[in-house]
C-alpha cells in the first residue's frame, strides 16, 4: 500500500525521483546504449522499406489494349497510398537524422514529438497499407471480369497486381515497425508522466 504522509494525508512522494512535466521540449526518459540502437536500426530498416515500395509503385503500370494506360494515377488508391508512402520517407528520414544527432551528442532520453508523431505515421501507414491491398484485390477482381467477357488472358494483369501487393507488404512492415517504436515512446512518455494529486 502506499505510504501518505502523516500531517496532511497526501500520497508520499519519492524524493529519488524526479517529476518534470510533460509537453515542453526537453529530455524525457533515459534510455539505455542498446534501445537507442534498436532505434536507429529500426528507423533505417523503415526509410529503406519505404524508398524500395515507393519505387516499386511509382513504376508500375500496364497497358492493355483499347484501355488507357493501368498505374498509380488512375487509381485513387494507388495514389494515396504513394501520398503516405512519401510523407512516411520524410518523416523516417527526419526520424533517422533526428536519432542519429541524439546519439552522436550522448543525449538520452525521449522527446514529446516522437510520442505524436509515432502515433501519427503509424496510423497512416496502417491506412496505406489497407488501401494498397484493397485497390489490388479490386483492380484484379474487375479486370478479371472484363477479360472473361472479351475472351482475353486472364493472366495479363498478373505482374501489375503483384507490383501492388509487393508495395503493399513492404509499407505493411513498414508500420509494424513504426507501431513497435511508438510502443516504445508510449512507455517513455508514461513513464515520465508527472503523478496527480
Amino acid at each position: 500500500m502506499a505510504s501518505t504522509d502523516q500531517e496532511s494525508g497526501t500520497p508520499a512522494v519519492n524524493s529519488n525521483i524526479s517529476y518534470e512535466p510533460v509537453g515542453k521540449a526537453q529530455k524525457l526518459v533515459p534510455m539505455s546504449t542498446v534501445t537507442r540502437i534498436v532505434c536507429l536500426g529500426l528507423w533505417l530498416f523503415i526509410v529503406i522499406l519505404l524508398f524500395i515500395a515507393l519505387i516499386v509503385l511509382a513504376t508500375n503500370s500496364k497497358t492493355i489494349e483499347d484501355s488507357p494506360t493501368l498505374n498509380v494515377q488512375n487509381v485513387s488508391a494507388y495514389s494515396y497510398m504513394l501520398s503516405v508512402i512519401v510523407f512516411g520517407l520524410v518523416y523516417s528520414l527526419w526520424r533517422l537524422g533526428f536519432s542519429i544527432y541524439l546519439f552522436i551528442t550522448n543525449v538520452k532520453g525521449y522527446f514529446l514529438i516522437d510520442f505524436y508523431g509515432d502515433k501519427i505515421i503509424s496510423y497512416l501507414l496502417a491506412t496505406g497499407t489497407a488501401a494498397g491491398f484493397a485497390a489490388t484485390k479490386d483492380v484484379k477482381t474487375y479486370f478479371s471480369q472484363q477479360f472473361q467477357l472479351l475472351d482475353l488472358e486472364d493472366g495479363e494483369l498478373d505482374g501489375f497486381c503483384s507490383m501492388g501487393y509487393a508495395s503493399a507488404s513492404l509499407v505493411l512492415i513498414a508500420f509494424i515497425c513504426t507501431a513497435m517504436l511508438s510502443v516504445m515512446s508510449s512507455y517513455a512518455f508514461a513513464a515520465n508522466a508527472k503523478p496527480r494529486a
